[in-house]
């Protein structure tokens, strides 16, 4: 995963769409108006302090959120890393992804032409 730039030793979080460049793919994570992208748009509109969720429209984990726990203290990390992963939950609830990607998921998926030609 070296498109995160990560400082090992690094807590991380990933959403994954699977198969990358699939139809499911597309429609959740690199389209412009994606469930995936509103939401890393919106989880970093309501958070001004680091670590920032990151949208990878091209990669496996679409959205991530990591921390570098070198500077944790060795007799903490654990606290810490629950304190994050709730943290990081919370985002995700407060975002409506929760909520919104099993919908999503369920959404059929045809194809935009099909759906233009379905519209006339």
């Amino acid at each position: 995963m070296r498109f995160l730039k990560a400082a090992p030793p690094e807590f991380l979080i990933f959403c994954f769409i699977e198969p990358l460049r699939g139809r499911l793919h597309r429609r959740l994570v690199s389209q412009p108006d994606s469930l995936m992208r509103r939401t890393a748009e919106y989880i970093r509109w309501l958070t001004h302090h680091l670590p920032r969720f990151e949208l990878f429209a091209d990669q496996h984990a679409a959205l991530v959120r990591h921390i570098p726990t070198q500077q944790w203290p060795t007799g903490r990390i654990q606290h810490y890393a629950r304190n994050f992963t709730i943290e990081t939950l919370a985002w995700l609830v407060r975002s409506a992804l929760i909520r919104r990607l099993p919908e999503e998921l369920a959404a059929p998926t045809q194809p935009a032409s099909d759906k233009r030609a379905a519209r006339k």
